[in-house]
């Protein structure tokens, strides 16, 4: 958890979001991991908005389930398509990291908080299963994650739209 003051506060328009918050995002990411370069792939913006079913693109809700957003092989592809080609292969011959940014927007998180679960107190071949995401121009993998007592969780209780997260 970082204190980070966002200085972009809509988060209404993606090019907007591309052309603000990235910018600044990026400066937080190297600042706080020490990374050479850092390429940001896309966001989800997600708005709780109570007895709303649609979670099309512009209306996404929090997730209600526990879930790893890249497996390996996922990780691999994202670098693949989001980089150069010529580059690929040999970046990816040193570490990488997907590190996600999270923060509430306009209100500290108090019905939906990010729940975070420590991912060596996760038996992979129990508690996870693949999940294949099909797209219109390729296919992407998450872990569904099934309950174990012996899980290790947290939560940052009223995290506050100046705050941010950083997770792989």
């Amino acid at each position: 958890l970082v204190y980070q003051p966002a200085k972009h506060k809509t988060f209404l328009d993606d090019a907007e979001i591309q052309r603000e918050y990235y910018p600044e995002s990026i400066r937080l990411l190297k600042s706080v991991t020490g990374a050479s370069q850092v390429v940001i792939f896309d966001h989800t913006v997600r708005r709780r908005r109570p007895g709303m079913i649609d979670d099309s693109p512009t209306k996404r809700q929090p997730v209600s389930h526990a879930h790893v957003d890249q497996t390996s092989k996922a990780s691999i592809a994202r670098v693949h398509r989001h980089l150069p080609a010529d580059e690929a292969p040999e970046l990816l011959k040193n570490r990488f990291q997907i590190i996600n940014l999270w923060r509430p927007i306009s209100h500290p998180a108090l019905d939906w908080p990010l729940a975070l679960c420590d991912y060596g107190s996760v038996d992979p071949e129990r508690d996870t299963v693949p999940i294949v995401l099909i797209y219109p121009d390729h296919e992407g993998e998450t872990f569904g994650i099934k309950y174990n007592l012996d899980q290790k969780w947290k939560y940052f209780r009223n995290m506050t739209p100046d705050e941010a997260i950083l997770f792989k």
